[in-house]
């Protein structure tokens, strides 16, 4: 897929992985901090295996996070990445708190409708988000500060030193 519909695709494909993982890093988190907290109480977890595979998990989880929202980041624009970014990583965190530590059960009808509602009116604000009139690539402005022309300024330079006072102007090229 290519032009806008592509850039969408793939701008929610590095902040919406990078979400759901760091949402999944939670778990791993919350797991290995409960072990640690066992241990410290007289339990043998360090002498499972489970133990080191919930620690390495957990670091795995966030290395990716990390990575692939430092992808996104570079590639598109911050406006739209982190939006999508915290909006998984919230929804991914509390759907696998939800499962994982069985608090699912405990929801009532109406907790797991209000649930379902809260999930769709973030995607739709993100798809709202998302629909904008303007670019999401990040290098498709063209436009940046250059510094040329360094003048003394005449109000703080002495005969001692002299400062500059840089002229800044807006260029649309990048040579």
């Amino acid at each position: 897929i290519v032009g806008r519909r592509g850039k969408i695709l793939q701008m929610v494909g590095y902040a919406g992985f990078a979400g759901t993982i760091g949402g999944q890093s939670l778990l791993f988190a919350k797991s290995a901090m409960e072990l640690i907290k066992d241990a410290f109480r007289g339990s043998d977890a360090f002498w499972h295996i489970q133990t080191y595979i919930i620690i390495g998990l957990m670091a795995g989880c966030l290395l990716m996070q990390i990575t692939f929202l430092n992808d996104g980041l570079k590639n598109f624009d911050s406006l739209y990445v982190i939006p999508v970014y915290e909006s998984y990583w919230i929804i991914a965190g509390v759907l696998g708190g939800l499962v994982y530590f069985g608090e699912m059960e405990a929801l009532d009808s109406q907790q797991r409708h209000m649930f379902l509602l809260g999930i769709a009116i973030t995607f739709t604000g993100l798809f709202v988000l998302t629909r904008k009139d303007s670019s999401l690539n990040s290098n498709d402005k063209g436009e940046y500060i250059e510094v040329t022309n360094i003048e003394p300024n005449e109000e703080t330079s002495s005969s001692s030193t002299r400062q500059r006072r840089p002229n800044l102007e807006k260029s649309s090229s990048r040579d």
